[in-house]
């Protein structure tokens, strides 16, 4: 099965609405490629799939394979996450950063959204997830406006928006934030324009060295 196969069954569409959408959130910088905007959205498809091949797990975590933060760093990677913050039982961990938001194409004004590099949790924490999930998405692909479908980390931030408690949000300390190391839950909130890094507010958007 193609990612547009699965995206599309998931949504009760066809493969053609689905392509259709994606190539008209095409983005040079951000989304340079239909074929990638389906796998950043066929993310939680791909997690459910796990979750009926292996009915005995009770956590589930994605990880970006282009999860690079350690090899530009040049450090070893850090103890991920889940090993140092649990999330409530019914709610998915997850990261959020500036710079993480595609406002323009997505047609929103965020200061911060959900990092889609990593996130985890229960089998009912995701169950709650993609239920929202694919009805919002299914929205997205058949409203036939322009670059709504980038980027998935936008789709998530709409479910954050219409449904508080979904999500737990932490907070690392490594990568400038973008790294998971030392993960704790996120107590401070900073301005627009800055960083939460460990409970710190931190200005700029690279990676600290």
């Amino acid at each position: 099965v193609s990612l547009t196969q699965l995206i599309a069954s998931r949504l009760q569409l066809s493969v053609a609405q689905v392509d259709r959408a994606a190539r008209g959130s095409l983005s040079p910088i951000h989304c340079p490629s239909s074929e990638l905007v389906k796998i950043w959205l066929a993310k939680p498809f791909i997690v459910e799939m796990a979750m009926r091949a292996l009915p005995e797990a009770k956590i589930f975590s994605w990880v970006d394979a282009a999860f690079n933060v350690y090899r530009v760093l040049k450090r070893q990677p850090a103890p991920p996450p889940w090993c140092s913050f649990t999330a409530t039982r019914h709610r998915l961990a997850v990261r959020r950063l500036p710079g993480a938001c595609h406002n323009e194409q997505h047609r929103t004004n965020r200061s911060r959204c959900i990092v889609g590099t990593f996130m985890y949790g229960s089998r009912e924490a995701w169950r709650s997830m993609l239920g929202l999930y694919v009805r919002r998405l299914r929205e997205l692909v058949t409203s036939g406006l322009p670059g709504m479908l980038c980027a998935d980390q936008d789709v998530l931030e709409d479910l954050a928006d219409a449904t508080p408690g979904l999500f737990d949000e932490f907070t690392t300390a490594d990568g400038g934030g973008w790294g998971w190391g030392r993960a704790e839950p996120a107590t401070v909130s900073c301005a627009p324009s800055m960083r939460n890094v460990a409970n710190r507010c931190s200005r700029g958007m690279g990676l600290d060295r």
